[in-house]
């Protein structure tokens, strides 16, 4: 089921779907609307096995010119100061040089693959940033419940009712990347997601 309608997913949304283009990691360009905003830091990537889909996964990297958007964009729908609006998306910003952070929604053919946040997973989330291939795992992987998702929704529309939300924060704290790589696989498959990012 998942399989069909990825390539339709990719179309319609148009999330991360395309070759990926360079963006700034710091700076947010007011001119584009949140909807472009979400499109720039959004990847999608489907791993298959025999022209099946094993994993379909979307993420958000949540980048401090990221943050600065969606910071406007809960001031706007919300009626927030931009304090308030920090501290009611406090999760989702990304404001640290210690840290990278990404919202992913995950569907997998069989239920039992999409356990990213236990012990002994079947799927695990790792980061390679500028080209290194040295692996970081997450110090923080948060699965989020249907209210959390709900909540999330207005904001990441992709996060549907099918996927399984989770919050990956990842240690960080060399120079500004400029390449960062997310993958998520393990025996089912590997899902690759990519972003350029301007020096």
């Amino acid at each position: 089921m998942i399989g069909r309608f990825a390539g339709l997913l990719c179309l319609v949304l148009g999330l991360g779907c395309a070759v990926p283009k360079s963006i700034s990691w710091t700076e947010d360009n007011p001119k584009r609307g949140y909807r472009f905003a979400l499109a720039d830091w959004t990847r999608t990537s489907v791993a298959y096995h025999e022209f099946q889909t094993q994993i379909f996964v979307q993420a958000t990297l949540l980048s401090p010119a990221f943050s600065k958007r969606l910071t406007k964009e809960l001031t706007k729908r919300a009626g927030l100061t931009e304090e308030q609006a920090r501290q009611h998306a406090a999760t989702l910003l990304s404001e640290s040089n210690k840290k990278i952070k990404v919202f992913m929604a995950v569907a997998t053919s069989d239920s039992h693959w999409n356990d990213l946040d236990q012990r002994s997973p079947t799927l695990i989330a790792r980061l390679y940033v500028n080209g290194s291939s040295q692996a970081i795992t997450p110090t923080q992987l948060e699965f989020l419940n249907d209210n959390e998702m709900a909540d999330k929704r207005p904001f990441f529309p992709y996060a549907d009712r099918l996927k399984t939300g989770y919050l990956v924060e990842f240690p960080y704290s060399g120079t500004q990347p400029k390449k960062v790589r997310l993958t998520v696989s393990g025996a089912p498959g590997l899902s690759e997601l990519s972003w350029r990012l301007e020096p």
